[in-house]
């Protein structure tokens, strides 16, 4: 099903670089969340920048376990993985990344 287009409903999409006037304008609508729930969010993202941790979504732990040594983040990790011996342990990540931090394996 495919439908051809003739060129006159082919539209060019130009962006307005200063040639035509533009308006900013406020309150000219309800707000969808509140300004206190934008601020909270905001401050929230700000504050897991600083942190530098990302989330994954991989692990419930992944990026909120934090090493009493380095600092690094913990993370799951797989011993074992296709024998019956299989273990998820957690550990820094910074353990073989070049900072060479010597907390010990959980």
């Amino acid at each position: 099903m495919n439908r051809r287009f003739p060129r006159r409903e082919i539209i060019k999409v130009v962006k307005n670089t200063g040639q035509v006037p533009s308006y900013f304008v406020e309150q000219s609508h309800p707000a969808i969340i509140a300004p206190e729930t934008f601020e909270m969010v905001q401050a929230e993202i700000a504050r897991r920048k600083l942190e530098g941790g990302k989330y994954s979504g991989v692990s419930i732990f992944s990026g909120k376990i934090k090493c009493g040594e380095c600092g690094g983040f913990f993370g799951a990790k797989v011993w074992h993985s296709t024998d019956k011996y299989r273990r998820v342990i957690y550990r820094c990540n910074n353990k073989y990344n070049g900072h060479k931090c010597q907390t010990p394996h959980g």
